[in-house]
């Protein structure tokens, strides 16, 4: 329930427009808002609203009175505007607890087991093989062979031929003239008398 109307105040010259309003939907109205034309506006108890004879609305109070706040009104109504808001929260609440105790309690028991122990018996045999690779893990009964390998550098000296010369003889037949100066000798005899001792 509202109206905008025209009041005066006692100040003659001062004129407000006031809008009867309720608080929180009070009806009939509690309070009047008064609007100055100087932007202020005030809230007055309904009551000190008079309408006069020729109808016009009428508030005792001058404007000083209106705006310092007339003795037991308030200067300002506040009108708040309510919006419901959820919020969500944790507590933690302590509703007791429990006390566990712990204690170790030995006792002792006969263990009666066989228990089985291996051992290894490790020969080393000298081989001396050459081979073109190594030679796998191999198994004999219960023994386990395992082939130690090394590599090892071979110094070898080889003949080797690194070309032939090869002689071919051809005969040949040629005829060949020639004079020979060939000598002899030639023993002449003389028979001589006795008494001859030599040639003469």
């Amino acid at each position: 329930m509202s109206s905008d109307e025209t009041v005066v105040l006692a100040d003659a010259e001062v004129r407000a427009t006031i809008d009867m309003v309720g608080v929180h939907g009070d009806v009939p109205p509690t309070h009047a808002r008064v609007s100055l034309a100087s932007g202020e506006q005030v809230f007055v108890p309904a009551d000190l609203v008079v309408t006069r004879q020729d109808g016009s609305l009428c508030l005792p109070l001058t404007r000083s009175e209106l705006l310092a706040g007339y003795p037991g009104v308030p200067s300002t109504i506040r009108i708040p505007v309510l919006a419901e808001q959820l919020t969500v929260r944790r507590e933690v609440h302590d509703r007791g607890g429990v006390r566990v105790a712990t204690k170790v309690d030995e006792r002792v028991e006969v263990v009666d087991e066989q228990l089985a122990q291996e051992q290894l018996d490790v020969e080393r045999v000298r081989v001396d093989r050459v081979v073109t690779s190594a030679p796998p893990v191999r198994y004999e009964g219960d023994v386990t062979i395992i082939s130690l390998v090394e590599e090892v550098l071979v110094v070898e000296r080889r003949l080797v031929v690194r070309e032939e010369v090869r002689i071919r003889k051809h005969t040949t037949t040629t005829r060949h003239t020639e004079d020979v100066v060939l000598r002899r000798e030639v023993a002449s005899v003389d028979v001589l008398p006795p008494d001859h001792d030599g040639p003469s």
